[in-house]
């Protein structure tokens, strides 16, 4: 109840934003100079509270609200009953989010590897995010092996039973112990399949005005979809064909099912030379590839009509969706560069190759803007707006038999770097060449990780219809 008492402090110092002294109580959500008065009128045994439950709502939602962290209030909904309505009503989110805008609190992010690991790791290492809900999915699921993480969306992970021969899919969020399962795929399980996770909107929108803070705006209709590329038909495809068409699987938490689809390509590209990380930009999903400085989008997936654009096909091997359809960004680079995408930061995309005899670090950056050299997509035009090189401090690592390679930046600071030298983990400042050595001996393997964000309030699992339950979901 401490923390709650430094809230209860916070409420009389009035941390809300006000415009001189002219806020109404209303605004607030407090209660009115007439409400005051009529309340006045009851006996002084009735106006003094013997406890924080003989509180009214108002009062009450003004202290939860000012908690720190949408952790602790979620703490708070284990208390009563009455704790737990008045937290799941949306004027109390948009209250809290409202406050959250008004204090500019950060909103912060990690990265999980295929595991569910945080990296860099924390101490203990042997508490990972996704431990908790990965426990209770193999639990009602029957699983011997812990599920492995596909995809993320902002605060949402999109996580599979199998990492070969995927079929069964999980959505869930690690900060709230939620999780829902898919139904399964409804085609055949393929070696490997490119995977995508995208919402079309977010679940709140938090516009800024002037004096008065933060508007806080819910969307109950936040739709989510999983996307599984599926590998192409060498019999129906021709890599001497400038055209490509492949197979499409789309899971939309609207429906609570899977639609199949062919989705055309202008541009021929090689399915196998993409990487399996996927990211979302503007209403699209990307992948990348380490030949060239290549994405591959797919989308848009905005626009909530997407679904009833398809026809036949014509050739009986699908349905042609006019809706999505791929992009393709090409920059030729020469053979010394193998490039890897490291996240994205300011609304660009990060493209990096470090080399580690120079210990020189080269970055490409591509964002949605109007250029020359594009590729017309449906959210927008990617294009590449910087390239830029670094070099790294030289005593970072003494020259010798060692390998050191790019792990990701600090999805929290753009200048911040982290590298693995022979198991252990350095952070490196691009910009002023200041590094150290974090961790050693890393428990977090080396591969590719994923961004969670943990936003001011975290993001609901979708509720899927009745009848779209993949066999179990949580509380």
């Amino acid at each position: 109840m401490c923390i709650i008492y430094i809230a209860w402090l916070r409420l009389i110092n009035c941390d809300t934003p006000t415009k001189g002294r002219k806020r109404s109580q209303s605004s607030l959500g407090l209660p009115t100079s007439s409400q005051l008065k009529r309340s006045k009128r009851s006996s002084p045994a009735e106006r003094r509270p013997s406890s924080i439950d003989d509180l009214p709502d108002t009062a009450l939602v003004e202290i939860l609200c000012r908690l720190p962290s949408s952790k602790f209030v979620f703490q708070c909904q284990c208390v009563s009953k009455r704790w737990r309505t008045l937290i799941s009503d949306p004027y109390f989110i948009g209250r809290f989010v409202h406050i959250q805008g008004y204090r500019k609190t950060p909103k912060m992010c990690t990265l999980i590897s295929q595991k569910g690991e945080e990296f860099p790791p924390k101490m203990p290492w042997s508490s990972k995010l996704l431990t908790p809900v990965f426990k209770q999915i193999m639990s009602f699921h029957s699983l011997r092996k812990k599920p492995v993480v596909v995809a993320t969306y902002n605060d949402l992970v999109l996580c599979c039973a199998t990492e070969d021969y995927q079929r069964n899919y999980y959505i869930c969020n690690a900060y709230t112990m939620q999780w829902v399962a898919l139904p399964p795929t409804p085609g055949r399980c393929h070696d490997r399949v490119l995977v995508g996770f995208i919402c079309d909107i977010p679940y709140y929108n938090s516009k800024k005005e002037d004096w008065k803070g933060h508007n806080v705006q819910l969307n109950a209709k936040c739709v989510c979809n999983v996307v599984r590329i599926l590998p192409p038909d060498e019999s129906a495809n021709d890599e001497k064909c400038d055209s490509l068409k492949l197979s499409v699987e789309i899971f939309s938490s609207e429906t609570g099912e899977w639609r199949e689809s062919v989705v055309a390509s202008p541009r021929y590209f090689d399915f196998d030379d993409l990487e399996d990380i996927s990211f979302a930009y503007n209403g699209m999903l990307y992948w990348t590839s380490d030949e060239d400085l290549l994405f591959v989008g797919l989308g848009p997936f905005n626009d909530n009509n997407t679904t009833t654009s398809s026809s036949s096909s014509g050739n009986g091997d699908g349905v042609i969706d006019h809706k999505l359809h791929f992009t393709v960004f090409e920059e030729p680079l020469n053979g010394r560069f193998v490039v890897e995408y490291l996240g994205m930061f300011g609304g660009c995309v990060r493209m990096c190759d470090f080399k580690e005899a120079t210990k020189t670090l080269y970055v490409w950056e591509f964002k949605e803007q109007d250029h020359d050299r594009m590729v017309d997509g449906a959210a927008g035009r990617l294009c590449l707006t910087n390239h830029r090189v670094y070099q790294l401090d030289p005593k970072m690592y003494p020259d010798g038999p060692f390998t050191c390679e790019m792990q990701a930046f600090d999805p929290n600071n753009k200048d911040i770097l982290y590298l693995r030298l022979d198991g252990d983990i350095i952070k490196c400042n691009i910009h002023t060449k200041k590094w150290s050595r974090i961790v050693r001996r890393c428990p977090v393997r080396n591969g590719d990780y994923w961004p969670v964000e943990l936003p001011w309030w975290p993001t609901p699992v979708p509720r899927l219809p009745q009848h779209a339950h993949g066999g179990g979901t949580s509380s």
